[in-house]
């Protein structure tokens, strides 16, 4: 009696025992890891360019040298005090926020005349009324990398006392007009140009 009581006693202790083991984790699936995300390229953007610097004065000696070395010996600034008519491309510049300058001999009839202007494509459109309407035509000046250009040679004649050479160039925000009564090919006063360019650089 006593072996059968020891007999339950261990038999329970393993059935018990059994119970207790541990149940097995079902299989699970692993867990999905996103991909990794790339960053968005930020859009380049362009830096605006420097607006072109227009002189405060006609106090300029290095087109004094320049335009002495072109055969106006005794250059200077001969500018006069400006009183333009209606309707012509002076008014325009001035009326704009340009400048106009002039060098030459004092006393003489020869001479260079530079204008520096901000221009917009309206200003650019009204100037070039005036200037059609007073026979100039657009032209490539060749080794100038302008964006358009309107160019007239006159000779002398009854009509006009002295001859009349004039260029205007527009570079994007810039409208240039150089004149004189000296030359007669529109390259003819591409170095005048270039020095105009030079100065009005940001």
């Amino acid at each position: 009696m006593i072996r059968f009581a020891r007999f339950l006693l261990a038999a329970s202790l393993a059935v018990a025992l059994a119970g207790c083991a541990p149940t097995p984790a079902p299989d699970l699936p692993a867990p999905e890891v996103p991909a990794p995300v790339e960053p968005a390229e930020s859009p380049t953007v362009e830096p605006e360019p420097l607006a072109s610097v227009i002189p405060s004065s006609c106090d300029l000696p290095e087109m004094v040298e320049l335009i002495d070395g072109l055969g106006f010996t005794g250059a200077e600034d001969v500018t006069p005090p400006w009183d333009p008519a209606d309707g012509t491309d002076l008014k325009l510049a001035l009326d704009n926020g340009g400048i106009a300058c002039a060098w030459g001999p004092p006393e003489a009839d020869a001479g260079v005349i530079v204008y520096w202007v901000p221009v917009t494509d309206e200003l650019w459109a009204e100037a070039s009324e005036i200037w059609e309407s007073s026979d100039m035509e657009p032209v490539d000046v060749p080794d100038v990398a302008e964006d358009a250009a309107y160019f007239t040679y006159l000779p002398a004649s009854e009509d006009n006392l002295y001859p009349r050479w004039e260029l205007n160039l527009r570079f994007t925000d810039l409208w240039i007009q150089v004149a004189t009564s000296s030359w007669e090919n529109p390259s003819d006063g591409n170095v005048v140009v270039d020095a105009a360019l030079e100065i009005a650089a940001p």
